[in-house]
């Protein structure tokens, strides 16, 4: 073809046409180069960049009881992950051990011992015979939470709840971004602490909260896809309420058990649906255990709940679910005398005090409720004896009812770590690690025994900001790799259009765990455009990175009115010429002016 442009005879060259011919050749020759670096897909998949925490509250549940029933969901996370008998704190209540569960602290440090209670030192202090004022839980509450720390690091958080109380969860600033409550008043007629309360009432308030778990999950997974975190807390009240009703021994308990069993099955499929299961950690924990009483054995005078029957010393009393029994003390100097009267009975399991005093298990500092909310005795009680405001054929609260099965799983957790023990106040700790956040302000450990997959953090910016089309943009990356064992992984740079296909993309070997690195990647039409920059294994598990919106227009310059930019510049020539002659005329005489007062 070039040759035919030449002039056989005179043998002179077209210059007009060789520059068209190479022009073309040009294009021709480096088309390849560019498809090299680009890749069209019909719709681009993203990858989950981000992780996802999640607990779930399996109120109530008693590890004798979940050994004895079939639960093939739980089973099958407990073997993927790790299954821990675990112990409760004291008291084995609700609103005192998820408190502890979400500041990684003990009562006496995070302020909760139970939902209400009395303050020992203000009754200390008060007129003989004179009424203590009760406190709940939102007075003595003085440690942040595991809620309060993800929200401010900008991590995406929900609880789903049907227990009022569990608003202790999200700390003295209620820092969360989706809280579900799901009123159990539109599910029962009476109480569900009550037997005439049906497993069909029951079982349908419980699908309803996993049905809104779902829909938490998938709002959460677009952001998750951006590489930003997300931490949901699901608070199932069963079996809780059955255990009242009917206490754990029976069907109803046991068979509310089972469907949660289900429940978490369909929560876990979904995970795995949306591929988020990768990325995710679970841990299932119960706040207590269970205890079974009898409902005749009540040690509490019905018609005055407030004191112990037979404690001769002045006292109030405040209950925690039936099992354990804070004992106010008018007189603290009479600790010793209240101890010796108190053995006397055969319902008394075991005995703190905050004083030192002969005959007893130790003091509240030994069990971590040193805290005048606590009591200046606390009282463990005895099954099937239980003291309670109402009858009870399941109770909680004291030693007995400690016992629960915590199950650590996800497909993010190493699950080589030879873990022996876990417990309720590891469970803050895990998740802060996990999330890469700060501690709770009271956490008892700094740290978790639970091992997590290696992973990756991507932080990147680009220019320009608004790219024209089909140009090219600049990223500035930082990455960290970390984890032992990553050998050949890679740095991947998709750009994905408004229509979400992949117009172009990047793969760069790592050679170091962390390092900086600035490419350059073309974009595509006009739209809103994200770029995808994250790192994989050698088989290709993604193992964390970023997304970024870029908006891609063509930068027009408004149209010029030359028309009128002329008739500017002659006239702005014409006044210089103006300001420059004037002068000089009026010097040489070209030009007289007569001024009115001549």
């Amino acid at each position: 073809f070039l040759l035919s442009l030449v002039n056989e005879s005179r043998m002179v060259f077209n210059m007009k046409k060789a520059v068209f011919v190479l022009l073309i050749a040009s294009i021709l020759l480096f088309q390849p180069l560019a498809n090299s670096t680009t890749a069209q897909e019909a719709t681009y998949t993203p990858k989950n960049l981000g992780k996802l925490a999640i607990v779930i509250l399996l109120d109530g549940l008693d590890y004798r009881v979940f050994e004895s029933i079939s639960t093939p969901n739980l089973d099958e996370l407990g073997a993927s992950g790790y299954l821990f008998h675990a112990r409760g704190i004291l008291p084995s209540s609700t609103t005192a051990a998820t408190t502890a569960i979400v500041t990684g602290a003990y009562p006496n440090a995070s302020g909760v011992v139970h939902t209400y209670a009395f303050n020992a030192d203000e009754y200390h202090k008060q007129l003989p015979g004179e009424t203590p004022m009760k406190h709940y839980f939102s007075e003595m509450l003085n440690a942040t939470t595991i809620f309060e720390t993800l929200f401010e690091k900008g991590v995406h958080t929900a609880l789903i709840s049907a227990k009022t109380k569990l608003e202790v969860l999200l700390g003295k600033s209620g820092s969360v971004e989706k809280y579900i409550y799901v009123d159990w008043r539109d599910f029962f007629s009476i109480d569900p602490h009550e037997p005439g309360a049906t497993f069909e009432q029951r079982a349908e308030l419980l699908e309803t909260m996993t049905n809104d778990t779902l829909s938490v999950i998938e709002s959460f997974k677009p952001y998750i896809e951006k590489g930003e975190d997300a931490f949901i807390f699901l608070a199932y009240p069963e079996p809780d309420w059955s255990g009242h009703a009917a206490g754990p021994t029976s069907e109803l308990y046991k068979n509310i058990a089972k469907f949660m069993d289900s429940e978490v099955g369909r929560i876990v499929t979904k995970l795995k649906e949306l591929e988020l299961w990768s990325r995710t950690l679970m841990i299932l924990t119960p706040d207590h255990g269970y205890s079974t009483v009898d409902p005749l054995l009540n040690i509490l005078d019905p018609n005055d709940p407030m004191h112990l029957p037979g404690l001769t010393v002045e006292h109030v009393v405040s209950t925690t679910a039936g099992m354990l029994l804070y004992i106010y003390l008018k007189d603290i100097n009479d600790t010793q005398k209240a101890v010796d009267e108190l053995w006397n009975y055969p319902w008394t399991n075991g005995i703190w005090t905050r004083l030192p005093a002969e005959r007893t298990n130790g003091t509240l500092e030994d069990i971590g409720l040193n805290s005048p909310y606590a009591g200046d005795i606390v009282l463990d009680i005895k099954p099937p004896y239980y003291a309670s405001t109402y009858e009870n054929y399941g109770a909680h609260g004291g030693t007995d009812a400690t016992q629960i099965p915590i199950i650590v799983t996800g497909g993010a957790i190493d699950t080589t770590a030879n873990i022996q023990t876990f417990n309720q106040l590891l469970i803050a700790p895990t998740i802060a690690k996990f999330l890469e956040s700060e501690l709770p302000s009271k956490a008892f450990y700094t740290d978790t025994p639970v091992k997590f997959k290696p992973s990756a953090k991507v932080e990147f910016t680009f220019k320009p900001k608004i790219a024209e089309p089909n140009s090219e943009i600049t990223l500035n990356i930082n990455y960290t790799i970390e984890g032992t064992g990553i050998q050949n992984a890679k740095l991947i740079i998709d750009v994905v259009d408004s229509n979400h296909t992949r117009v172009s993309t990047k793969t760069i070997a790592l050679d170091n765990l962390n390092g900086s690195l600035t490419e350059t990647i073309s974009v595509g039409p006009e739209g809103v455009t994200t770029v995808y920059v994250y790192i994989v294994d050698s088989n290709n598990n993604v193992l964390g990175g970023k997304a970024q919106n870029l908006l891609v227009a063509k930068v027009e310059k408004p149209p010029r009115d030359w028309s009128s930019i002329m008739g500017a510049s002659v006239l702005a020539i014409i006044l210089a010429v103006i300001m420059v002659a004037l002068p000089i005329a009026l010097k040489k005489g070209y030009i007289h002016i007569k001024f009115l007062s001549e």
